[in-house]
C-alpha cells in the first residue's frame, strides 16, 4: 500500500512541475514577444522578426498593430506611375456614326473625330 501512496505522490509532483514549467514557458515567450515589438522601428526590423506580406512595396505588421511599408528608391518609384498619354494615346469614346450607305464608323485620331464614311 505504501508503494502505491508513493507513486500517486510522485505524479502530483511532477504534474506540479509540468503546469510550472509551461507557465514560465509562457510567460517568457509573452514578455519576449511584447519585447521584440516594442523594438521595432522599421520595415528592416519589422521584417527580421516577422512575416512580410506579398505586396509591391512589401509590408509588415507587428502583433501590436505597426504598420510598416518597405522604402523604395526613385527609380523604382518611377516605374510604379504610369506615363502620361501622349495625345496620340488618347482614348476616344466607343460612339458610332451611321453613314448614309447603312455602314458605321467610329470615333478615332488624336482629335477623336469620327472616321470618313466609305465614299466620302
Amino acid at each position: 500500500m505504501r508503494h502505491y501512496q508513493r507513486g500517486i505522490g510522485t505524479v502530483i509532483i511532477l504534474s506540479l512541475l509540468l503546469i510550472v514549467g509551461v507557465a514560465v514557458a509562457s510567460a517568457v515567450f509573452v514578455f519576449d514577444q511584447s519585447n521584440k515589438a516594442s523594438s521595432v522601428n522599421s520595415f528592416e526590423d519589422c521584417a527580421g522578426l516577422y512575416p512580410v506580406m506579398e505586396s509591391y512595396p512589401a509590408q509588415c505588421n507587428t502583433p501590436d498593430g505597426k504598420h510598416f511599408v518597405q522604402e523604395l528608391t526613385q527609380e523604382e518609384k518611377r516605374g510604379l506611375v504610369p506615363p502620361t498619354q501622349s495625345p496620340s494615346m488618347q482614348a476616344c469614346t466607343l460612339e458610332a456614326k451611321i453613314c448614309p450607305d447603312g455602314s458605321s464608323v467610329g470615333r478615332s485620331g488624336p482629335n477623336c473625330e469620327f472616321a470618313a464614311c466609305p465614299g466620302e
